[in-house]
């Protein structure tokens, strides 16, 4: 049963499987402010500077959409935009 629903995790977040949720202005202007403060936060985190800044950046706005349970959290709008695979920004 744990792992039917770690696979249903994975899909939902991935974006493959799973219902959108309308993003209101709101909720939209919350996940831009949350992804621009997790940016500014991962420059103080030493260990994050080994990576490129834009996976830095699209992995912010990945952990935004997930604490403010937009779904699909990645979706292929967002690939096209970063360039990065849910599969890259998970790792």
């Amino acid at each position: 049963m744990q792992d039917d629903d770690d696979d249903l995790d994975q899909k939902s977040e991935s974006g493959d499987e799973g219902k959108s949720t309308a993003v209101d202005g709101e909720t939209a202007r919350k996940c831009i402010q949350l992804s621009q403060y997790l940016c500014q936060l991962s420059v103080l985190v030493l260990p994050l500077q080994n990576y490129k800044a834009s996976i830095v950046a699209a992995a912010c706005v990945y952990t935004s959409r997930r604490l403010l349970k937009i779904t699909p959290i990645w979706n292929r709008d967002l690939e096209k935009l970063t360039l990065y695979k849910f599969e890259e920004i998970k790792e």
